[in-house]
């Protein structure tokens, strides 16, 4: 081989490139691997609902979508799904209407209601409103022959003639409950339902139980405290709830416990022998201190 033959080392230039045109290659590809934008995420899928609008020509009408009550008429439901729904709407002295309404996605649906009399209901038309009931508690449900006719302060339009139960409740109170009675023509009625005021009058027929024989007389709770009333003048008594220290009832022993801070302890059990009637007495005193506490 001559000194100017170079067909060796072009040989061995060759057998370098091969390997660096790999190695070029892998670190191209790491890199597009590592600094490529990451593929982005499915877009969330929005499902669309309609809306359903619903007025009556009834006041008082009550509108139910698949069996849930809405409210009152006019009533909007803002988010419906698409589809056939059960439509319901009710009125007192009406015959109910039920029919299937199509709400399409992104749309509103009005359907207007026209219900006919019930020709058994016999309505007797008053003086706009028949009855009107408010409360001292907001948003109490208002029941009226246990149909319920909305939140007080709320207003019936029609009722049929003769007696109609009425309920209004609470959360945390005591459930009202009156019979009103409605003549034709009669005049409006406002009934105004006080579940802040406290209203005690109990009373029960007790013997006080004393080291030397026993005395009969009657103890008697108002929102005022608690008084025994006896022929014994030195024997009874008044306490304000305030002063109050004990007030607790055994039942199996017959038995009301009563101790006025500062004073004495008084155990009165029922004439009868049964505990029944100083139990009642004891439960309706209870509740009455827990509603005049708060």
């Amino acid at each position: 081989m001559g000194l100017l033959d170079s067909s060796e080392p072009h040989s061995a230039q060759r057998s370098l490139i091969a390997p660096t045109l790999v190695v070029v290659l892998l670190a191209g590809a790491g890199a597009a691997y590592w600094f490529a934008p990451a593929p982005e995420s499915a877009p969330p899928v929005l499902v669309m609902t309609g809306s359903l609008r619903v007025t009556s020509s009834t006041r008082e009408a009550v509108v139910f979508l698949d069996d849930e009550r809405l409210g009152l008429a006019p009533q909007r439901a803002p988010t419906v799904r698409p589809g056939v729904h059960r439509l319901r709407v009710a009125g007192p002295g009406f015959l109910d209407q039920e029919r299937n309404v199509t709400v399409d996605a992104g749309k509103e649906t009005v359907v207007d209601v026209v219900l006919d009399r019930d020709p058994n209901a016999q309505i007797v038309e008053l003086r706009a409103p028949a009855l009107r009931v408010t409360s001292d508690v907001p948003e109490a449900s208002v029941f009226v022959d246990r149909q319920f006719v909305g939140t007080a302060p709320v207003e019936v339009a029609q009722l049929t003639a003769g007696s109609h139960r009425v309920n209004v409740s609470a959360e945390g109170y005591e459930m009202f409950i009156d019979t009103l009675y409605f003549e034709d023509g009669a005049a409006p009625r406002e009934l105004n339902v006080r579940f802040l005021e406290v209203r005690l009058d109990a009373r029960v027929a007790v013997k006080h139980k004393r080291a030397f024989g026993s005395k009969v007389g009657t103890l008697v709770a108002t929102e005022r405290g608690l008084d025994y009333r006896t022929t014994d003048t030195q024997d009874s008594f008044f306490v304000g709830f305030g002063d109050l220290e004990l007030f607790e009832i055994d039942y199996l022993k017959n038995n009301l416990r009563v101790r006025i801070r500062d004073g004495r302890t008084y155990n009165f059990a029922s004439p009868s022998g049964g505990p029944n009637d100083l139990y009642a007495f004891h439960t309706k005193v209870e509740k009455a201190r827990e509603r005049l506490a708060r």
